[in-house]
């Protein structure tokens, strides 16, 4: 038997790796290791016996169900300590692979040839079937969704419209459609491996989807998975409880295949089946193509030439029995992050929430047990945003990462207005500030500050440019009477936030003189109007001062032309300021930063990214391209606490104390990075155009803006009993929503607009929502709801 040591470790590269195994390629001379890889086992020890019962399971277990003619087969070698250890240290791996290294106390591998080619892929199609057992205790759940789209929402993924199940289905557009999800989506990177630099996305979307529709190895698999597991792991684990220990020797796992094979049956037989399956349900195919002119064996036509294939069978080891447990807590931990029976909220009215909770303040201190129950109480009857249906607000769930930046700031228990006290949190704020506002065009003096919501950093928008404008104010005091100025006007859209009416209260300019300007049908400000507002105020003898365009306006998100009001801007000498508190993450996504054209020419420009972005309330950012426009403008002479050092930011603040948000934004940035940023937004867009055009294709609902704008879906529903009295669709709407609300199945909103009855508006946020699970059972529940109502009696 070959020895591999430690003066063979430098022959060996990183080829690739599982859960379980480093897989390596040999480099070397020996004419025995010449075309050969080096499976070695992670984590757990792996010895002769060992190896030696893999080679058997593989050849007298696997190759008999699934056919030889796609198995690779093993050689067992011996390997040492000193060649594991080497090995590892001359190796570069991933880094999201480094949690997991290989156990230096094994004494064996396995080698096997190099089936690859200059064009392979991996593919890991996992289960293709759903489960249909009488002891499944949520049967249509399981039947309703297969268990990798479980899994991956239980973890969170964002796999777009993918589902193994269309791998399996040899309808050609179903796999296509889901190779093109593979192809897409970065969460999908362990399900799909490639080695295909010189064929396009298209092409390998084409080939890929020929051979799997031709191929008969998924069919294989598929019906050794489903004949395997006729109990579902919900009818294995009293099984399991019933009968160990177990043994797993070759002689057992073949008195197993054989009664698989003569159809005997029995508890045993079905415990150890079931293991069986779970082989077939993780394994990985491995398909080597290459380009040929003519070919006589298996292969695709693709223009002037062929692409032979072979398919080859991978990672088909024996699993551990005793693993059944663990897969069986899984499996209820899937199904509990899979159901939408949990509430969003549990809704109480103020008086009985009065009731349940203690809301009095003590003298004294209660016990630790005490406090704990008031802690649940609070998460019990709280809005859980974390849930998909959680569609009312601009806002959802945060993320592990968030979680793990807000204990940061917790801990930390520190202040951001002078860097000597937080010298960390300082830099990553302006190291934030200035790439997002780069990323908006603003050039290289890019910067700005965090402020606590968007509300504040509106506001200090229109005190910078107050005071940058109109100095004498800061200094003298607001006098428009006896002043050249005369009234200083604010044009904003007629559908902007209320925040800029509330910073024109609090400066003292009037909400009178907020100049409210028309906007088209889809909710955008008119420019033209603007102008003509802005003329008006000239002839008047005022000042026109502060321009408010909109980047996703809160009801129907709309996008003021930015562009056009920033020329009228210019010609004026108004100060330009954009609330993007809501769209402004479009930046991220380089397919709809085109929402923003025209933010290179802003002075100001509010961004929270706590609303699209996944990070926690509250975190928004006031950006600028003016170099130290915030200390220059609204800076004191407060000397007993800023020294005159430049990252004192909390110099151009209207406050002092100033909570680090930034870090949270920091750390989101850093570890999900601008694509991962990016690809949340596109599935947010993707998934508002669809859920657009359900609503559309729905008898019953009608858009209020079609298309729409942005992420919110706003629709009415009309009974069809009340199909020719529109006039009472506002009390529809709102009696609608009362009852939806208070049954907590989901949250969601309604709205007025001027002109137009009150409407349901719903926010396309979470990353977790999906189209059928929740947002098309939205509208199940609308529709069920209203069958409920005696409109008769109501109206």
């Amino acid at each position: 038997m070959l020895c591999l040591d430690s003066w063979n470790s430098n022959d060996w590269s990183y080829l690739g790796e599982g859960n379980a195994n480093i897989v390596l390629k040999y480099l070397g001379t020996n004419d025995r290791l010449i075309g050969k890889v080096l499976r070695v086992r992670k984590e757990e020890s792996f010895q002769l016996q060992n190896a030696e019962f893999s080679q058997q399971f593989l050849k007298r277990i696997v190759a008999r169900l699934l056919g030889h003619d796609v198995i690779v087969h093993y050689e067992v070698v011996q390997v040492t300590y000193e060649f594991l250890n080497a090995m590892m240290c001359s190796i570069q791996r991933p880094a999201y692979r480094l949690e997991k290294t290989v156990n230096f106390n094994s004494t064996a591998a396995l080698i096997l040839k190099d089936v690859t080619q200059p064009l392979t892929i991996e593919l890991k199609p996992k289960w293709g079937f759903k489960p249909h057992s009488q002891f499944i205790k949520h049967l249509k759940l399981k039947e309703k969704h297969c268990r990798f789209c479980m899994h991956s929402h239980f973890r969170h993924l964002n796999i777009g419209d993918y589902c193994p199940l269309d791998l399996y289905s040899a309808n050609p557009s179903k796999v296509k459609r889901a190779i093109r999800a593979l192809l897409t989506y970065p969460d999908l990177k362990k399900t799909l491996k490639m080695s295909m630099d010189s064929m396009t996305m298209d092409d390998i979307e084409y080939v890929l989807g020929e051979i799997l529709v031709r191929d008969s190895i998924l069919k294989r698999l598929q019906t050794l998975q489903k004949k395997l597991d006729r109990l579902d792991v919900e009818g294995i684990m009293p099984l399991y409880n019933k009968y160990q220990p177990y043994k797993s020797d070759i002689a057992i796992w073949e008195k197993i295949v054989d009664n698989y094979l003569s159809g005997t049956d029995g508890d045993l037989q079905r415990l150890y089946e079931y293991v069986l399956s779970m082989t077939f349900k993780d394994c990985s195919l491995l398909i080597n193509m290459k380009k040929v002119e003519k070919s006589e064996s298996k292969a695709i036509k693709m223009g002037e030439y062929y692409i032979e294939y072979d398919i080859k069978v991978i990672d088909v080891d024996v699993k551990n029995i005793d693993k059944i447990p663990y897969w069986f807590k899984l499996d209820q931990l899937v199904q509990k992050g899979q159901k939408r029976s949990t509430p969003v909220v549990l809704y109480r009215a103020p008086e009985k929430l009065y009731k349940l909770i203690d809301f009095k303040l003590p003298d004294q201190g209660i016990n630790i047990e005490d406090l704990f129950e008031l802690v649940q109480l609070t998460l019990d009857y709280s809005v859980n945003p974390w849930n998909p249906r959680f569609l009312d607000k601009l806002y959802a769930g945060t993320n592990p990462i968030g979680v793990l930046s807000e204990l940061l700031l917790s801990v930390l228990n520190t202040n951001a207005h002078v860097y000597q006290v937080s010298p960390v949190l300082t830099l990553m704020e302006v190291e934030v500030t200035r790439a997002v506002g780069q990323l908006l065009d603003m050039g290289k003096n890019a910067g700005g500050l965090f402020c606590p919501g968007g509300s504040a950093s509106n506001l200090l928008a229109m005190t910078t440019a107050r005071n940058r404008l109109f100095p004498s104010i800061k200094t003298e005091g607001y006098y428009p009477y006896l002043s050249d100025y005369g009234k200083l006007k604010v044009y904003t859209s007629l559908h902007s936030h209320y925040s800029i009416d509330k910073a024109a209260q609090i400066l003292g300019l009037g909400l009178n003189n907020v100049v409210k300007i028309p906007v088209d049908n889809t909710g955008k400000m008119i420019a033209e109007e603007l102008e003509k507002y802005i003329l008006k105020t000239i002839e008047e003898g005022d000042s026109p001062f502060f321009i408010n365009a909109t980047a996703g306006t809160t009801v129907l998100g709309a996008f003021d032309p930015i562009q056009s009001i920033s020329e009228i801007a210019k010609r004026y000498r108004c100060w330009l300021h954009i609330d993007g508190s809501f769209g402004g993450s479009t930046v991220f996504s380089e397919n709809a930063k085109g929402m923003l054209n025209g933010s290179a020419h802003v002075d100001t420009f509010t961004l929270n990214p706590h609303k699209l972005l996944g990070v926690p309330l509250q975190c928004s950012m006031l950006l600028t391209p003016h170099e130290n426009l915030f200390t220059t403008s609204n800076g004191l002479n407060a000397d007993y606490l800023f020294h005159g050092n430049p990252y004192d930011l909390g110099a151009g603040t209207l406050g002092c104390g100033r909570r680090p948000d930034s870090v949270k934004m920091f750390l989101a940035w850093k570890f999900y990075g601008k694509e991962g940023f990016g690809k949340r937004m596109d599935r947010a867009l993707r998934l508002a155009n669809q859920f657009t055009d359900m609503v559309r294709e729905r008898p019953n609902f009608v858009l209020v803006c079609d298309p729409s704008p942005f992420l919110q879906i706003c629709f009415w529903f009309v009974p069809p009993t009340l199909a020719n009295q529109k006039k009472s669709l506002s009390l529809v709407t709102r009696e609608l929503h009362k009852r939806v609300i208070e049954s907590g199945k989901f949250l969601v909103d309604h709205s007025p607009l001027e002109g137009v009855p009150d409407f349901f508006r719903v926010v396309v946020n979470s990353p977790t929502v999906r189209l059928h699970a929740d947002l098309q059972e939205l509208l199940d529940v609308i529709e069920q709801t209203s069958e409920s109502v005696d409109w008769s009696q109501l109206l």
